[in-house]
């Protein structure tokens, strides 16, 4: 099974291939606001590495949020163009949480919670968080106060990932129980 996938909702794009829950091509464009320019050639370059044709494809992968309204545009449009064109692959919505959570359990295996923020603008987040028990939160809009006033009083393997992460960073990186994934988001 062959999924292409994409994410342009926070102000950056990716783009990959995978067969199999193997990753066959990734790239990755970190340059703000270039979505509507580096979608379509990022596809087409993700495609030529992984030897593939649209008519390979067995799913698409799109996020649809939250984030970016011009870069959840972009995406769900560009998703449409291609399924419109190939009705042999089917579509699939992958919230920028899901995401954000999936990339950070692949890279910390020992954790109790995670903690997604995604950049809500104007001083606030999209907050998830995501139990190691399976538990999933209900999304809330929150301050960057009273995220760190929930960061602060956490105990346990704490992991806090996603967009919005780089504008509390160096106010929750001395508490003992958390532990922050190194990549930002670009604004």
């Amino acid at each position: 099974m062959k999924i292409l996938a994409f994410d342009t909702a926070n102000n950056t794009a990716s783009v990959a291939i995978s067969e199999n829950e193997n990753i066959l091509a990734y790239i990755e464009e970190l340059r703000p606001s270039m979505q509507a320019e580096n979608l379509m050639p990022m596809i087409e370059d993700v495609m030529k590495a992984a030897k593939c044709s649209y008519d390979d494809l067995d799913y698409l992968a799109v996020t649809n949020g939250p984030g970016s309204f011009t870069g959840i545009r972009i995406g769900l449009a560009s998703a449409k163009g291609i399924l419109f064109a190939k009705e042999n692959i089917k579509a699939l919505a992958v919230s920028n949480f899901e995401y954000a959570y999936f990339r950070a359990i692949t890279q910390v295996k020992d954790y109790d919670k995670i903690y997604v923020f995604l950049n809500a603008y104007r001083s606030q987040f999209y907050m998830q968080v995501f139990h190691k028990s399976g538990k999933i939160e209900e999304p809330l809009l929150i301050d960057f106060e009273y995220a760190i006033k929930l960061l602060t009083n956490e105990k346990g393997n704490i992991v806090c990932c996603g967009s919005g992460l780089e504008f509390i960073y160096h106010q929750i990186m001395h508490l003992p129980s958390i532990i922050t994934l190194p990549r930002f988001g670009t604004r």
